[in-house]
């Protein structure tokens, strides 16, 4: 601009006034549009509870994450708006996505424990997290199964909550982590990695079969009756006990559960020549559980007696290589000796021996990493 124009343009400033306005007004406009944008705009990383309503869903999925002792189920559906109507003023809160992200409305129960025979995983949590490339947000730190015996997942164990996380729908998966370890499934494609939650996902199995029961005396001519039985419930495979925690790569716990030796006050009779004598228990007996050879690495619930009959039963955890066959022997020894007032020609004492033979097959582990 040459002197000349400078002058021109000092002399009128009133066209200096109307060229501020002019941009005054063009920068307010656009402030205003970008605010009307933006208003109810969630903020990547954030989340909110509540029964939200996806107004413009662009996925719809169902699915299941398993943990030892417990089963997540969850709804998840993503958008780039949502609603959320209140009960009791029927007021509306209208949200949006962040700019180049999603929202996703996750709902989820837990039941369980899951597997049957199993024990306890203790008092730890499992947490449930939406992870996109960049962020994670966790929505729930204290997933738990309910206690066995309760009635279940209920309206009143429904959790609900919106996130607003950045990037593509082709990012987007849910995660489920216990004890430092975790799985996820991706929202688009439905693709899971399992990790060490593969053999949770077993197709399932025929069960294990009783091979082989020993009540009575292997010879057939013996004096002696028996009335002891070796018990056992169950065998269980997981990856994880509360007493051992995760199971060495390449190996999973198998968990024999209620294993032991029923025994009556009278655990043996002898009857010869038509004479007949009583036995009764003489001292705790003993019980030997192994799988496939080997001695269990602990045992985890304490023996149950009864009124008239003894029950010594427990909890056994063995460590097997993954997916192998199991076979569980239980071999039960009950010392007894001649009843008070009994036909002294039987034997003052005497032993039961009596066994079980559980056979469970081989099973093979969904793909360790990637499945449907």
């Amino acid at each position: 601009m040459n002197t000349h124009e400078l002058r021109w343009w000092r002399r009128r400033p009133a066209l200096w006034v109307a060229l501020l306005l002019v941009v005054a007004v063009a920068l307010s406009t656009v402030l205003f549009v970008r605010h009307q944008g933006d208003k109810g705009r969630m903020a990547a990383g954030t989340s909110r509870p509540g029964d939200y309503a996806v107004s413009d869903t662009s996925l719809y999925r169902t699915f299941q994450l398993v943990v030892p002792g417990a089963s997540v189920m969850i709804n998840a559906e993503v958008g780039q708006r949502a609603a959320l109507v209140d009960d009791k003023t029927y007021d509306v809160t209208r949200v949006k996505a962040p700019h180049g992200g999603q929202l996703v409305h996750l709902e989820w129960s837990v039941s369980g424990p899951w597997l049957g025979g199993a024990p306890h995983t203790g008092d730890h949590t499992s947490s449930l997290a939406v992870r996109s490339r960049t962020t994670s947000v966790v929505l729930d730190r204290a997933i738990t199964a309910p206690v066995v015996g309760s009635a279940g997942s209920g309206d009143d164990d429904r959790h609900e909550a919106l996130v607003a996380v950045p990037g593509e729908l082709a990012d987007l998966q849910v995660t489920v982590t216990f004890q430092g370890r975790t799985q996820s499934i991706s929202l688009a494609s439905g693709e899971r990695r399992l990790g060490a939650f593969a053999s949770l996902y077993r197709p399932r199995a025929a069960g294990a079969q009783v091979s082989l029961t020993r009540d009575q005396p292997t010879d057939g001519q013996s004096p002696y009756r028996w009335f002891c039985h070796a018990e056992v419930n169950g065998l269980t495979r997981t990856p994880y006990v509360d007493a051992l925690g995760w199971a060495p790569a390449g190996h999973e716990w198998v968990v024999v559960s209620g294993a032991g030796v029923r025994a009556s006050d009278r655990p043996a009779e002898w009857i010869e020549g038509g004479r007949l004598a009583g036995y009764e228990r003489d001292g705790k007996p003993q019980v030997t559980v192994t799988v496939n050879g080997e001695h269990p690495e602990t045992s985890v619930s304490a023996a149950q007696p009864t009124k008239d009959r003894l029950l010594t039963a427990r909890d056994y955890v063995f460590s097997i290589h993954t997916g192998d066959a199991a076979t569980v022997e239980v071999e039960a020894v009950v010392p007894a000796k001649r009843g008070k007032g009994e036909d002294r020609h039987a034997p003052a004492r005497t032993t039961v021996r009596v066994g079980k033979t559980l056979s469970a097959p081989a099973v093979v582990d969904p793909a360790p990493r990637v499945s449907r």
